[in-house]
């Protein structure tokens, strides 16, 4: 089980909100604009304020729900903390972006908000 859930808390952080942002208001890939990175701020900085900060809470909601998930199966202990660092890894090396993510931040954010 707790296996799975990192699995899913992985998959969770992988889902690249930056990237898919700037490609519905621009036409554009997050990862040529600014400082290429697929993450919150330079969304914030190269698209508009809005959408860097809708994208800010979005990713920081990954990291927390990842740890949701985690406490909502039962896991104690640093399991949550496990979820994560599963999601910040997905985030950062998502699948659906050739492994290329942004930097973690917001989603760090939301663990230790949670």
């Amino acid at each position: 089980m707790a296996g799975l859930n990192i699995i899913l808390s992985y998959v969770l952080g992988s889902i690249p909100f930056a990237y898919l942002f700037t490609r519905w208001i621009t036409g554009q890939d997050i990862r040529t604009l600014g400082n290429c990175n697929a993450g919150a701020a330079n969304v914030f900085r190269v698209v508009n304020h809005p959408a860097g900060a809708l994208v800010f809470l979005l990713d920081a909601g990954k990291g927390a729900a990842a740890v949701g998930l985690m406490r909502a199966a039962g896991m104690g202990g640093w399991w949550p903390l496990a979820g994560g660092v599963a999601a910040v890894l997905g985030h950062c090396f998502p699948v659906y972006l050739g492994f290329r993510g942004g930097r973690g931040l917001a989603t760090s954010v939301g663990i230790l908000l949670a």
